[in-house]
């Protein structure tokens, strides 16, 4: 930046962080959760109508609505009674999931507000890079190998952070992708 004479710039200081991988399935039937991204918009107490969009059945009833419990990580619980239910979070009303389902499938929010797809039989990577790593969704990460690279990624190549909270994270190929959530 350069005004009245004087030239500042800025620099990035390198550094090396270790990571884990882990997958984590779109549709976790354990707890039934279902994996929607941290920039789907949503709030617990949201109304959607799900649409199995002629894919495989997860549990839910095509052309329902059912109301959102946002779970940490970019999860969703879902309830088929009630906004009061789903902000309560208990077991009164949870929605059973009851396969991983297949195709792609999406939650419709109303009018003037996008659909939510995912495919349920996906699962999701996610990068455990610790706590205290300071990166925020949009951040530039250089990935760099050291051994086989991670299926998708190619070593060397510049990403772009999505934190999904608690020291996890997924990689986007653009800062746009980032912002929308949209991960490699």
């Amino acid at each position: 930046i350069s005004a009245g004479g004087l030239t500042v710039t800025a620099t990035v200081a390198e550094r090396t962080l270790d990571m884990s991988t882990t997958t984590i399935p779109v549709v976790d039937t354990t707890h039934n959760t279902i994996f929607v991204g941290m920039n789907s918009g949503l709030k617990t107490g949201d109304k959607v109508t799900y649409d199995q969009n002629g894919g495989g059945d997860i549990g839910l009833t095509d052309g329902h609505d059912y109301f959102v419990n946002v779970q940490d990580g970019g999860k969703i619980k879902l309830y088929s009674t009630n906004a009061n239910d789903a902000k309560a979070g208990g077991a009164t009303g949870l929605a059973t999931l009851s396969g991983v389902g297949s195709g792609t499938q999406k939650f419709s929010r109303g009018l003037f507000k996008s659909d939510i797809t995912f495919k349920p039989a996906d699962n999701v990577r996610v990068l455990d890079l610790g706590g205290e790593t300071w990166l925020h969704t949009g951040d530039a990460l250089r990935y760099d190998a050291h051994g086989t690279p991670i299926t998708g990624l190619t070593s060397g190549h510049t990403y772009y952070v999505i934190d999904i909270t608690g020291g996890k994270f997924q990689l986007a190929a653009s800062m746009k992708d980032a912002y929308a959530g949209k991960a490699i």
